[in-house]
């Protein structure tokens, strides 16, 4: 068990005449504390290294007093400290694990809206058990700010959110087909990125997916519709193209100015016949350059075959298609 706070010990000692004692009981049992932890960067690879969790509690999460700022500034305050919190611990969670915030439901803060919040960041409601102060052996609802008074917690819930059953069934498709994946996605979070199940490439532009955010770069390597023994060659190719396009037409509305899309492909055989150089004027893009695919510009990176197969698959000859906005639209954004 790991106990975090976002003050230090000597703010700890000058203001709470328990806090020590509560402190050296933690670490009695075993419990590593940490201060000056802050709620809304928890999963910052530098604090925990990757690690996952069954639970991640927050009682009662408060940005402050703002007495100058109206309720509706107020409110934005305290939903972006939650949003952030969630948005981290969400990184943080097994396929099975819970995050657990326990929040008063009364007057100011039933707006909060914790759940619609939560659903935002592709978690789901497990349940909304009323709170009971007994389940935390010697804990005290203590005021924030350098307050030693207990301020009254009820009537509180505490709301249990989960990984949304979708992404648990993609994690598990994920792990039982590729041998490396689950220490592949791990790496990836050590490394600040954020990772997505789930995701459509040929609607990558829905606003709700990246909130109108744009990129320097979108990388796709070796698309694949998918395969069809059944259809003909040239409906075949229909499928392969209509993916690729989809997806150009997607990315360009999330590339900035001087943004870049990149796809590689390989350029022997059917491949070839997809005619991707084409397909980029039709969405109002130009061709950058193509130069040869190099794999080692991927570190680890192994070329999986789709579809739950763990085999690598032969990417050469291959190349990457470099696309960007054409420069009478950079003109008119400039």
């Amino acid at each position: 068990m790991i106990a975090t706070s976002l003050d230090s010990v000597d703010f700890l000692k000058k203001n709470y005449e328990h806090a020590m004692s509560n402190i050296q009981k933690l670490r009695s049992r075993k419990c590593i504390v940490m201060h000056g932890i802050d709620a809304t960067k928890v999963a910052s690879p530098q604090l925990f290294g990757g690690m996952t969790f069954d639970r991640i509690i927050y009682n009662f999460p408060f940005a402050g007093f703002f007495k100058d700022l109206s309720r509706e500034a107020q409110l934005r305050k305290h939903r972006r400290l939650v949003s952030l919190f969630l948005k981290n611990a969400k990184e943080m969670i097994g396929e099975n694990g819970e995050i657990h915030i326990s929040h008063k439901t009364n007057a100011f803060h039933i707006e909060w809206k914790l759940e619609s919040m939560a659903s935002s960041h592709g978690l789901m409601l497990i349940e909304a058990v009323e709170f009971d102060q007994s389940d935390y052996k010697g804990y005290k609802t203590k005021r924030g700010f350098g307050g030693d008074m207990n301020f009254n917690c009820y009537p509180s819930k505490t709301y249990k959110f989960g990984l949304k059953r979708a992404q648990v069934q993609l994690l598990n498709i994920l792990k039982k087909n590729y041998q490396r994946a689950m220490s592949n996605i791990q790496m990836l979070r050590t490394r600040k990125c954020i990772v997505l199940l789930g995701i459509d490439a040929t609607k990558v532009a829905s606003p709700h997916l990246f909130g109108g955010k744009t990129f320097d770069r979108i990388i796709y390597n070796f698309p694949f519709a998918g395969f069809f023994k059944n259809l003909s060659r040239e409906a075949t190719l229909r499928k392969h193209r209509r993916l690729v396009s989809l997806f150009l037409k997607n990315a360009k509305a999330i590339i900035g100015e001087n943004g870049e899309i990149h796809i590689s492909h390989k350029t022997n055989a059917f491949h070839i016949e997809w005619n991707l150089e084409s397909m980029d004027s039709s969405h109002g893009l130009r061709l950058i350059g193509a130069p040869e695919f190099d794999q080692s510009d991927y570190k680890d990176y192994n070329t999986k075959r789709g579809f739950g197969g763990d085999m690598n698959f032969n990417c050469y000859p291959s190349k990457t298609y470099k696309f960007g906005l054409k420069r009478a639209q950079v003109q008119l954004l400039s």
